[in-house]
């Protein structure tokens, strides 16, 4: 009888030692998984911020190059054109180089938009409100919608960080025109406990972020969460009845 209680007692006590080493594994395992993913996830930030800082400098490159060299062409060519037409007699062929002098016109004018869309000189001369004021004006006249900008006892982003909320904000609000017909665009700038607080609004079709970013093919959804996610800010997205209403945290300047 004894020697069964010490086999029994042998039993219960190596039946503990395997499921003390099974849980260990398992431990280990979920430990060793969960380090990858904060690895994996680390790694993909990194990138992708180097990614943004790089299509920043690019862009700075590209909006200085059309501004400086092929700005700078085009208004030589049509100098040289207006005094071709102080030459010229012929009405026919005046009229040929009056409707080219026309295109070259209509062609800076295109550049010059696009120097603009790559590196708005607002933001660096006036800052950071009155780039996202001019935005709305000028988008306002293009897709037809209303719009409102409150920023009391708002501080302003640092340089570095302005460039991509205002990024973030354009890309809300092409998305609210285009896809979501808005006619009513809000967006509110507040500060409060060291973060500034975005909220944007729009009357559009109403849709799921995560969801609607997963299923897109494109990237504008997916530009404005790696954006965030590289101002080390947060997105949520709130409930509302009526409106899409978004809510960004983002460390302030201070």
């Amino acid at each position: 009888m004894e020697k069964y209680s010490e086999l029994k007692l042998f039993f219960w006590f190596g039946t503990a030692i395997m499921v003390f080493l099974a849980v260990a594994v398992i431990f280990l395992a979920l430990y060793y998984q969960s380090r990858l993913y904060k690895l994996k996830k680390k790694e993909a930030f990194l990138r992708m911020r180097a990614i943004l800082n790089k299509e920043k400098e690019e862009r700075a490159r590209i909006s200085s190059d059309l501004h400086d060299t092929v700005i700078g062409n085009l208004v030589s060519i049509s100098i040289y054109f207006g005094m071709l037409k102080n030459q010229i007699k012929d009405p026919e062929v005046l009229g040929v180089i009056n409707g080219i002098d026309d295109e070259l016109k209509d062609t800076k004018q295109l550049i010059r938009q696009i120097t603009y869309n790559l590196m708005p000189p607002l933001l660096s001369n006036n800052g950071f409100i009155a780039s996202v004021e001019d935005f709305l004006r000028k988008s306002s006249v293009r897709y037809g919608f209303t719009y409102e900008l409150n920023h009391l006892g708002f501080i302003e982003f640092s340089k570095q960080s302005s460039y991509d909320v205002l990024l973030i904000l354009r890309e809300f609000i092409t998305n609210s025109c285009v896809h979501g017909g808005a006619t009513d665009i809000s967006i509110t700038l507040t500060t409060a406990k060291k973060h500034n607080i975005i909220t944007y609004k729009d009357n559009g079709a109403k849709y799921d972020f995560v969801a609607e970013m997963n299923r897109s093919t494109g990237y504008g959804l997916k530009n404005i969460l790696s954006r965030v996610e590289n101002l080390h800010g947060s997105l949520h997205q709130r409930e509302s009845a009526t409106h899409n209403e978004f809510v960004i945290f983002v460390k302030s300047a201070d």
